[in-house]
């Protein structure tokens, strides 16, 4: 007679998930690969390869990947501010720099395809830095579409 539901032998080996919880925000699981990532989007560690201004650059791998920050907006090129936000942006995270990249989970790419999300460099978040370093505004319509609108930067900036 073969093996039955009620046999205590166990059919497969134990599967072990590991995970934590962020304390400021405990409906956010982090990543255990990368305690620096949250959720089930992307989480990547590339090098930088170029910025584009302040608020959107390049990632190397995967043929290139151009990333936009999540909630944080700097001046376009036309507008007062553009190259002090660029600056601030390039000397946080230089091209060549190790960067992490947490793909926003509830909006992961933007309307011209770009990943969004948030990037870390040195133990900082660019995003957060851009703000308190008075380089960027907080962009409050997408607030409610951000996985990031929970963090103390955001809500300290008006999410």
């Amino acid at each position: 007679m073969g093996e039955r539901v009620h046999n205590p032998t166990a059919l497969s080996p134990p599967i072990q998930i590991k995970f934590s919880v962020d304390k400021e925000n405990p409906k956010k699981i982090m990543n255990p690969d990368n305690p620096q990532c949250s959720g089930d989007e992307l989480c990547l560690s590339e090098t930088i390869m170029r910025i584009v201004d302040g608020d959107t650059l390049y990632l190397k791998g995967g043929g290139g990947y151009e990333v936009r920050l999540s909630l944080t907006n700097t001046p376009e090129r036309h507008e007062i501010g553009f190259h002090d936000a660029g600056q601030f942006t390039a000397e946080m995270c230089p091209v060549t720099m190790i960067a992490i990249f947490d793909q926003d989970d509830e909006q992961p790419y933007d309307v011209y395809g770009r990943l969004v999300g948030k990037i870390t460099c040195n133990d900082k978040v660019l995003n957060s830095e851009l703000l308190y370093a008075g380089h960027a505004n907080i962009l409050k319509q997408y607030c409610s579409t951000s996985e990031f609108s929970d963090e103390s930067w955001a809500k300290e900036f008006g999410c």
